[in-house]
């Protein structure tokens, strides 16, 4: 078997990661209700974006539990996709490497260049895709902001009750 296999699989055969894996622990990801918002947005407006980066999976039983693409199944869930592009993983993988992936998966490596953000892209573009702006970086802010709100509940906690249904 290759690193892994590109197929589509039916969002009711998908589960979120959960720590249903011996040595990997529960996906630790949340998003706030705004990000989420604005992902979820950005598949209806883009769904061929799934296909250039598909969640990627490991068989479990029945199921297949999702390793790096939790908060789209939620997503998708919601927005009542049957099915998503899959990288599915062989069933041996070792569990250090899915919490490799898991982990990395969400890591930003990189940072983006404010100036060429600020004259050359559009901003009301750039906050509808969800990039966050801090384009004035040397202005102290005059009050202080109240902290962003957390989603009531990770993303595997709110899909639990909607897909463990035999």
């Amino acid at each position: 078997m290759a690193l892994a296999d590109i197929r589509n699989i039916e969002v009711k055969d998908l589960t979120s990661n959960r720590g249903q894996i011996e040595g990997l622990p529960a996906n630790p990801r949340f998003v706030r209700d705004q990000e989420y918002e604005t992902m979820k947005r950005s598949l209806i407006e883009d769904p061929e974006m799934l296909e250039l980066r598909e969640c990627v999976v490991v068989p479990f039983g029945k199921r297949y539990v999702v390793i790096c693409g939790n908060t789209r199944l939620r997503a998708a869930r919601e927005l009542g996709m049957k099915s998503l592009p899959c990288k599915v993983l062989d069933p041996d993988t070792p569990a250090q490497k899915l919490r490799a992936y898991a982990i990395k998966d969400n890591v930003n490596y990189g940072k983006n260049d404010t100036d060429l953000l600020a004259n050359e892209w559009e901003a009301v573009e750039l906050l509808g895709w969800g990039v966050e702006l801090n384009l004035d970086t040397d202005e102290k802010p005059k009050k202080k902001a109240a902290p962003k709100k957390k989603a009531e509940k990770p993303a595997e906690e709110a899909e639990a009750t909607a897909e463990e249904k035999p």
